[in-house]
């Protein structure tokens, strides 16, 4: 939400390596959480966790602005998208103005691709958190994996999700131009989900380890192209302006699937270690639970593709962000790279050919 309101056009860039910082430390912290825990003690993980809240809070405090008003790096045609904020005397705040584009919650709430952004967090964090947790047990109980080895490969797996993410950064600039905003955003939302649903599907007929982690990689990456090449990034890039609190709705709902599928991998893999037949019966749960979770890359999809469906009007690059269409609202100074078309407005916002 901070950076979505407070970045002005560095927003994708900022969003990107916050994202992939955020899952990074997800993949680091499992992996810390072992080393400490079996090194020192579990306690020990706590107070360095509390320790590093506390000094990002201190310097959240100092350099974090309290509004977007109080942004030195964003133009005042930026700010005049945003609503300033009254202060009264008696301690309470309303908004002055609303700003150009703010928009409230009962029209946020119709917007269609808000809701499929919903099921595409899930998704996203019901791969994610397979990934990190699910599989590891996974490859423990299964093929006996040694902890050691499980322990690296949340890092690993962590670690392939965030420079996926950062690197999506650097591809948007090129495809960018090769492509036109819509479809290329399409391709980044779709085929990741494709690819988590597929490997799912291939995951429980694969029997040699290397192989599996090679899959499991490529899920990883495919997941932070998804993360920000998709839902996060375009978001954003439909509106800036509101792109927080629409945040704020689909990254609540995406955290759920840390709540359920623990209940639901227990449930449907546990199985009675004294019977005869335990281990194929045992494997044969497990795969039935890698079924299971191929829905929902696939209620993702069907989500995404039926809210285009029903509102393709909502599915357009906020012209802030276009490079193609710059609108210069003081002649005197004329900024814009690799624009095919310059509007230039007078003060009055009517077109101003002779400027």
């Amino acid at each position: 939400a901070v950076v979505s309101t407070q970045s002005g056009h560095y927003g994708r860039d900022l969003l990107s390596i916050g994202g992939a910082t955020a899952v990074f430390g997800m993949g680091l912290g499992s992996f810390l959480g072992g080393v400490i825990s079996e090194g020192i003690g579990w306690e020990y993980y706590f107070y360095l966790c509390g320790l590093l809240y506390f000094l990002l809070y201190v310097v959240a405090v100092i350099f974090v602005p309290d509004t977007p008003h109080q942004c030195m790096f964003m133009s005042k045609a930026e700010l005049g998208l945003y609503p300033t904020i009254d202060e009264g005397a008696t301690g309470g705040s309303k908004l002055e103005n609303t700003g150009k584009e703010y928009t409230g919650w009962g029209k946020l709430l119709r917007r269609a691709y808000l809701y499929a952004f919903c099921v595409a967090a899930f998704s996203f964090n019901t791969v994610a958190y397979n990934l990190y947790t699910t599989i590891p047990i996974y490859l423990d109980k299964v093929f006996h994996i040694p902890t050691t080895v499980l322990s690296w490969s949340t890092f690993f797996f962590g670690s392939a999700i965030g420079f996926s993410m950062m690197a999506l950064s650097k591809v948007f600039q090129v495809v960018d131009k090769k492509l036109p905003w819509l479809p290329c955003r399409m391709i980044f939302t779709l085929v990741p989900f494709v690819n988590a649903a597929m490997i799912f599907l291939i995951l429980p007929s694969v029997n040699y380890f290397p192989l599996i982690v090679i899959l499991l990689v490529a899920m990883a990456m495919g997941m932070g192209t998804l993360f920000n090449g998709s839902f996060i990034t375009v978001n954003y890039e439909i509106d800036p302006v509101n792109s927080s609190r629409m945040n704020s709705i689909f990254n609540s709902v995406g955290q759920i699937p840390g709540f359920i599928w623990p209940l639901i991998q227990v449930f449907m893999t546990e199985t009675d270690e004294t019977i005869s037949d335990y281990e194929e019966v045992h494997r044969s749960r497990w795969n039935r639970y890698f079924y299971t979770m191929t829905t929902g890359p696939l209620l993702a999809l069907a989500a995404i593709i039926l809210a285009y469906y029903l509102r393709p009007e909502e599915w357009k690059l906020h012209p802030s962000l276009d490079a193609t269409s710059v609108v210069v609202t003081n002649p005197n100074v004329v900024e814009f790279d690799g624009a095919e078309e310059v509007k230039i407005k007078g003060d009055k916002g009517k077109e101003n050919p002779a400027a």
